[in-house]
């Protein structure tokens, strides 16, 4: 078979001895060790329908995506009639289970036929997984282990990874339960919610009709009526200033007046109390003979003086 000549794929023999080698080594330095096993999903029907030579390309192109999946120190092999042994040293379970994982998925993306693939047929696998020593402490042992595991996942609907007992399977993709049968795709109950209301019954196309149009009206009364209130809210303040402006320029003058002229009234009142006030209290009384020169003048009548001296003390005649 010309897949068999791809560089990095091992034969059966090759495996053997390999694998021996790796268990001493594992068992020596007490290191992990793990095999996976390979099956294409449906091969005898694939070569029927179309050709063997067809097949042994499906073959190749698989072998391509195991090597370019895994490192330099692990083994993958041919085991014969579209299987793969892959020995995967310093791997504990769980990782071989991730590693034969991805190399499912992209066994089954790159055969998806679509419109870009040049594939019209999908072609899957379905792997197991076996780890060193709790399944074996022989090669052998160890193929035998990951071969039961690949044969439950075949039973399981295909196209999924098990392993041996010792680890949690993986849940089964819904494409496989499906496959599978009404048993292994059975969901779980829905649990019982309440009941909701009973809905109204739909008006008559009619009574629709009527309802729309009147929302409408009722919009645009609402509109119109927002417009008249804005316009009159706007208009109110101007009219209101111009009111009070003509209330200052008509109304003002007046009342200033008024209220000038009684201010001047009281402070003249003021200043002539208060004159008489100082007059009585500052101004001296004048002697005898300047009150009676005052009062003549007022009265226009005239006064005769003695002489001072001749008077008071001048000579006698």
């Amino acid at each position: 078979m010309d897949f068999e000549a791809t560089p990095g794929l091992r034969s059966r023999r090759h495996l053997w001895k390999q694998l021996a080698v790796e268990i001493e080594r594992a068992a020596r330095y007490h290191r992990p060790l793990s095999v996976t096993v390979y099956d294409v999903d449906h091969l005898g029907a694939y070569n029927e329908r179309h050709s063997r030579e067809d097949g042994d390309k499906v073959l190749g192109e698989i072998a391509t995506i195991l090597i370019a999946q895994t490192r330099a120190a692990d083994i993958p092999a041919y085991y014969g009639g579209g299987t793969f042994v892959l020995a995967v040293p310093e791997a504990t379970k769980h990782q071989a289970f991730g590693l034969a994982e991805r190399v499912r998925r992209m066994v089954e993306f790159t055969f998806a036929p679509g419109r870009r693939s040049r594939h019209k047929v999908a072609v899957t696998t379905s792997a197991g997984v076996s780890s060193y020593p709790a399944d074996g402490e022989d090669p052998m042992e160890l193929v035998r282990a990951a071969r039961k595991a690949m044969k439950a996942a075949k039973k399981a609907g295909r196209n999924v990874v098990m392993s041996t007992p010792e680890v949690p399977e993986v849940a089964v993709p819904v494409a496989a339960k499906r496959a599978a049968g009404p048993k292994a795709a059975a969901k779980p109950k829905k649990v019982a919610r309440p009941k909701k209301a009973a809905k109204r019954a739909k008006p008559k196309p009619a009574a629709r009709a009527r309802k729309k149009v009147a929302a409408r009206r009722a919009v645009k009364r609402k509109l119109a009526k927002a417009k008249r209130v804005g316009t009159k809210r706007a208009a109110k303040p101007r009219k209101a200033a111009a009111r009070r402006v003509k209330k200052k320029a008509v109304k003002r003058k007046p009342a200033r007046a008024k209220k000038v002229t009684k201010t001047k009234k009281a402070t003249r009142a003021k200043k002539a109390t208060k004159s008489t006030k100082t007059r009585k209290t500052s101004v001296k009384r004048p002697a005898k003979g300047a009150r009676s020169a005052r009062t003549a003048r007022r009265t226009g009548k005239t006064v005769t003086r003695r002489a001072g001296r001749s008077a008071r003390g001048g000579k006698r005649s």
